[in-house]
Order: C-alpha cells, then structure tokens, then sequence
C-alpha cells in the first residue's frame, strides 16, 4: 500500500480531508436524523454552519495534537482528544449560532458531538487496521538510541528477527557521533529527527539500560517531542544473563 510508504505530510494531508469529509458527514447526518428530511440542505444558515465546523473541528484536532500521533500506535488519548474536539467544536458553534442567530436546532451540536467522534474515530481504526494488513511480511524502519554494547546485540537480535530494519544509531556522545558502527552510521539526536520525519520511521529502540534514572528521563522527554513509539530493553540484569531478545522488548512512555 501505497500510504504505509508515503511520506508524514502527505499521511497528514490525506487524515485532513479524510476528517473534513467526517465532519461534512456528521453535520448532515445529525441534521437529517433531527429534521428527519432533506429541506435542510436549501438552507444558507445550514451551510453557514458547515463551513464554520469544519475549520474550528480541524483547529481543534491540530492543537490537541491528533495529527501528531503515529496512526499505527495511536493511543487511547488519541481518541479522547478526537472527542474533546466535538466538544469544543459542537459548544464553539452553539454560541455562534446564538450570536449570528443561526436557524440551526439546538440539539444538533449534541447529536454532532456523538456522530463527528464515532465517525473520525472508526475511520482512525480502520486505517489502523489497513496499515497493520499492509505492513506484514516488511521489514519496518527504525532507530536504535544508545550505541553502546546493548545497543549492538540488539541490533544482532534484530537483524535475526526480520520484523525491523535498523537504518543507523542515535548517540548523544559526540565522540563517536558520524563514526559507523557494523555498517551503521551514528548520529546525534538532532540529526535523527530530520531522519525519522523525512522517513516516517515509526519505532525507536532505547538500548541504555544502565544509565540514571535521571538521565533516562531526558532522553524520554526529547523522544516525547517526537511522534513514534519508544521501545526499551527490560533491564541491565536480563542484558547480562544473555535475554536481550526483541520479544523482551516494552513501549514506553515519558512518565516511565
């Protein structure tokens, strides 16, 4: 499929009409379910409305950061702010149409709250759904964070599993940023985000087990800012024991 490999922007443009036509298809459907007939559509207050919905339901998702989200591992948040949106989207509208005396039916921003969430948040599932039937059998692209020695007998694991392809490493010594490592250039952490944008890398694999809890926490904040999903190795004693093993690898998140 054409989409897994497209670019970010490209992804998000295509999210953007997908939602546009969401949000078109709410505000009809909770008009026709309220009025029960077509009369609406002759109406101009009617498409006063929509054209006022559209841009203040987009503004919304795009501040909550809906857009940010990787769609293949699209957090339950996710779906909160999607809702969130048809709130303040449905409440922003009321208050218009109050103002500008809009001859829309007060009930219509409740039944466009439920419809707009139900409809944006199935279409999201079912892209998840097409993009994980897409990508099975390749290998996905991703980034190995820590060049040290845990970082390369993951690579060695992941190299045998298949399931990913590590493209270089991130390393925040500056000693050996730009050097390679078994064939794989590493780079600082800046660098790495040009990369993951203009790839569309989808998973990073945090391989520092002994570091500080402190130090840990910095490096989860900056990948915080970033939308991807963070693996991490379980712990330094499972390392030593020989258990670096994908399968042992956890999703993180920066309050961990």
């Amino acid at each position: 499929m054409r989409i897994i490999s497209a670019d970010r922007r490209i992804k998000m443009l295509v999210l953007v009409m997908l939602d546009t036509a969401s949000i078109v298809g709410a505000l009809f459907l909770a008009m026709l379910l309220r009025l029960e007939k077509f009369t609406f559509i002759s109406k101009t207050h009617f498409w006063i409305a929509l054209a006022l919905y559209i841009p203040v339901m987009l503004f919304s998702l795009e501040r909550l950061n809906v857009y940010k989200s990787v769609l293949r591992y699209m957090p339950i948040k996710s779906f909160l702010d999607i809702f969130v949106a048809s709130l303040i989207t449905a409440f922003t509208l009321m208050i218009i149409s109050i103002f500008w005396e809009l001859s829309i039916p007060r009930s219509i921003p409740f039944i466009f709250i439920i419809l707009s969430f139900m409809i944006i948040a199935g279409s999201r599932l079912t892209l998840q759904g097409f993009l994980v039937i897409g990508s099975q059998g390749s290998e996905k692209e991703s980034i190995i964070y820590g060049a040290g020695e845990s970082g390369r007998q993951l690579l060695d694991d992941i190299n045998s599993n298949k399931q990913f392809k590590v493209i270089c490493f991130i390393d925040d010594n500056i000693i050996i940023q730009n050097s390679r490592i078994n064939g794989l250039s590493v780079v600082s952490f800046e660098k790495a985000k040009s990369i993951i944008e203009s790839r569309d890398i989808q998973t990073v694999f945090l391989a520092m087990p002994s570091v500080l809890v402190s130090q840990r926490q910095i490096v989860l904040k900056k990948l915080a800012e970033i939308p991807i999903e963070v693996r991490t190795l379980p712990s330094l004693s499972d390392l030593i024991e020989g258990k670096v093993e994908l399968s042992g690898l956890k999703k993180v998140s920066v309050e961990d």
